[in-house]
């Protein structure tokens, strides 16, 4: 689990230095505000690395993988790569399944449609924080 830092602004309607906490069951949003500026920290999603050592990915083979994946092209394949249902974000749905099929013959395209799922999410997690305020960016190419 890890949380981002970044500047949040008209979110709290120019209120005072009261923590506000806001749960619609879509997103989740922790908000504190510091000189006149708010900050969100947050947005865990369940999905991650930890799917490759479920899907028993050695640190030699990821090496070995990794050095023949092109990362300039998408692969066609669409995962979302959780470890088990459940999901927080960047959409609270407990019943969400991870999706990590079909799998491919090729061990180095699996891999690579595995880290592009999670890329995605991440691009997800980051739409889902403008949308909210914040001003985090969202990446291209992770």
């Amino acid at each position: 689990v890890y949380s981002h830092r970044f500047p949040v602004f008209g979110t709290k309607g120019g209120g005072g230095g009261d923590e506000d906490v806001k749960d619609d069951g879509e997103e989740t949003e922790q908000e504190q505000e510091e000189e006149e500026e708010a900050w969100l920290v947050g947005g865990a999603s369940n999905v991650g690395c930890a799917v490759l050592r479920q899907l028993q990915f050695s640190d030699a083979e990821l090496i070995d993988l990794s050095s023949r994946i092109d990362p300039t092209t998408d692969t066609s394949l669409s995962y979302y790569p959780l470890t088990k249902r459940g999901e927080r974000f960047p959409v609270s749905d407990p019943n969400r399944e991870p999706n990590l099929s079909p799998v491919p013959e090729d061990r180095a395209e699996y891999l690579k449609g595995i880290l592009q799922g999670i890329a995605e999410v991440e691009v997800e997690g980051y739409r889902a924080l403008g949308e909210l305020g914040a001003e985090p960016g969202v990446p291209k190419r992770v």
